[in-house]
């Protein structure tokens, strides 16, 4: 999803830059800034996937899409859609994060299959986003990017709702953790019940 929304904005982004009187220099600013936002963001990305977990990660990407596209879509001039493809650029690196997680979920055997699978869902948004950008364009020069910004945000929406944490580690702390709370609360309840017990002794000994 995050991928199709950058492909459905590509055919329209030179006419919306033209309704800002944008020059060839400045469109090719545009694509760029987001290439390169992308391009610093993976190597973030990758280190908070592992220090944060996973799910967390896909969670921030995808909601930092659904706001840039938003906002590149109510852009008023050529410098705030320029500022505006920095912050989606910044988020749209979900790739790696992806690729942890089915390294993470498949066994060796099975991982390049599944990895190769999602470079070729990757390759088929770039085959489907651009025709159906410019079928969106007809609507509005300004559709795309709000369609764009709803993918990011129903993506979102499933990840909180379906995706599960993978990380090893922080499933490993998870357990230890829950574990460690189970312990504390059996011990809690072992003297509850030895302060009843002491508590009914005493008031036998007294009757």
């Amino acid at each position: 999803l995050d991928f199709m929304g950058i492909s459905i904005i590509q055919p329209i982004l030179p006419f919306f830059a033209k309704t800002f009187n944008a020059t060839p220099t400045e469109l090719g600013a545009l694509y760029s800034s987001y290439s390169a936002m992308s391009f610093f963001a993976s190597m973030f990305m990758g280190r908070a996937a592992d220090k944060f977990g996973r799910k967390p990660m896909i969670i921030f990407s995808l909601f930092g899409t659904c706001i840039g596209f938003l906002l590149c879509g109510f852009a008023q001039s050529y410098g705030q859609l320029l500022a505006f493809r920095f912050v989606t650029g910044f988020f749209g690196a979900t790739a790696p994060v992806a690729m942890a997680v089915v390294t993470d979920l498949v066994p060796s055997a099975s991982r390049a299959k599944y990895l190769a699978a999602q470079g070729a869902i990757i390759s088929l948004a770039f085959v489907v986003g651009p025709g159906l950008g410019s079928g969106l364009g007809q609507f509005g020069i300004r559709v795309p990017f709000f369609v764009s910004s709803g993918l990011g945000l129903f993506g979102m929406l499933f990840a909180i709702v379906f995706l599960r944490e993978s990380h090893p580690v922080i499933l490993k702390q998870r357990r230890v953790l829950a574990s460690s709370k189970d312990k504390t609360h059996a011990s809690d309840n072992a003297e509850a019940e030895q302060d009843t017990t002491s508590a009914e002794l005493e008031a036998m000994n007294s009757s």
